[in-house]
């Protein structure tokens, strides 16, 4: 790229993404202290010569110029010289959000996924899934024809579904380790949806919809609201289902499902979501007496 000076720009202050960068100590040091930190560079701050990098152990951000870094090791810092530090899930949970806040999506799940491991499976944090299964759908990460697509699309396709690969890799783990709950099965529920398998999804959401049920259900409208979505998206799938196979059984279940949900629900009966459950259940119904 030469621009209109004719000459090549200067690229020696890019440096590797994630790369550790030891930064000055700020206060008082003795001959014998350490007189830099390991932290992990994120961008260069825009409009200034400096860099942005981020503090994994006092969990801040800052930009600075006095900064030495080791590139040799990237990534967002899993070879980072902290000591004992290294493997605590709190730092490794905070690298995720800064990956997340950057826009690294593999970097964000590997950390998640080194959160799951140190952790023995017991910490996940579910509003970051959810984030990447977000830009994830977006994406829409559908295999491709490789003699009609062009080769950016097919590099774009297979990151994609790598991507997802990984997140399911994530979720089933959380999944076949019995720490799942509601929010748990409905990101698994839309993970299978995103690579095409109705069933799986459906099974998911049935699991999720049974999590939200309890004795207090029926009396907190908040509760009932995420209810209601939980099992209207399970009735739409089945539909999906019967729609692709062409069998009943699916729209009699849901419809026995709705059924029984309303009945229960009378009291939040001038409640959005208990009308657009009531509308599901009609719109289910045609659908059965189309089929008879």
């Amino acid at each position: 790229m030469r621009p209109r000076h004719g000459r090549s720009p200067t690229l020696g202050h890019m440096k590797v993404f994630g790369c550790v960068a030891y930064t000055r100590k700020l206060g008082p040091t003795s001959k014998l202290d350490d007189h830099g930190e390991a932290a992990c560079l994120l961008v260069m701050r825009e409009g200034a010569k400096a860099y942005r990098v981020f503090e994994p152990v006092e969990r801040c951000r800052g930009s600075t110029r006095d900064v030495v870094f080791d590139e040799e090791h990237g990534g967002i810092g899993p070879r980072l010289n902290l000591g004992h530090r290294r493997n605590s899930w709190e730092i490794w949970e905070n690298y995720s959000k800064v990956a997340l806040d950057t826009g690294n999506i593999r970097l964000t799940l590997e950390a998640l996924k080194t959160v799951l491991n140190l952790s023995s499976n017991k910490r996940f944090n579910v509003g970051i899934l959810d984030k990447v299964m977000t830009t994830l759908e977006e994406q829409s990460p559908n295999f491709v024809d490789t003699h009609k697509a062009s080769d950016d699309a097919n590099k774009e396709t297979r990151q994609s579904n790598q991507l997802l690969d990984i997140i399911g890799d994530i979720l089933q783990q959380i999944v076949r380790s019995g720490g799942s709950n509601a929010d748990i099965w409905g990101l698994y529920a839309r993970w299978h949806k995103t690579k095409g398998n109705l069933m799986a999804c459906s099974e998911a959401l049935l699991k999720q919809v049974r999590s939200l049920q309890g004795s207090e259900l029926w009396h907190d409208q908040t509760k009932f609201a995420k209810y209601a979505q939980a099992s209207l998206k399970l009735c739409k799938v089945y539909m999906e289902i019967s729609s692709s196979t062409g069998s009943r059984r699916e729209l009699l279940t849901a419809e026995m499902h709705l059924k029984s949900t309303l009945k229960q629900a009378m009291d939040f009966s001038d409640t959005e979501e208990y009308k657009v459950l009531d509308n599901c259940l009609e719109e289910i119904k045609n659908m059965i007496a189309a089929t008879a």
